[in-house]
């Protein structure tokens, strides 16, 4: 995609594995623009937690020419790894 894709949804992928994840997998889902994947400041204290424990690995999965187009990939990337199974540090469904 060009450089007009401004909105981009990420992943939080753990550098370690832990009894109820293995490495490699996301534990966190999200939809952003400009540094917000890289951004630790208004995250709750859970996702601090759950970011110290794993560490944090930025993965940019895809990018979007709209913000309607990136919440409705990041709704459906985090009820997709729900359903498999997988804990995600997500409050919410996405997509607000």
């Amino acid at each position: 995609m060009t450089s007009s894709c401004i909105y981009y949804v990420y992943a939080y992928i753990r550098a370690k594995s832990s009894t109820t994840a293995k490495s490699g997998t996301p534990y966190y889902i999200g939809k952003g623009s400009g540094r917000r994947a890289w951004a630790t400041q208004y995250r709750t204290e859970y996702w601090q937690r759950v970011r110290a424990k794993y560490g944090i690995v930025v993965e940019i999965l895809e990018r979007f020419k709209t913000e309607a187009a990136a919440f409705e990939r990041e709704k459906a990337l985090i009820a997709h790894h729900r359903t498999a199974g997988l804990r995600l540090c997500n409050i919410t469904d996405g997509g607000e």
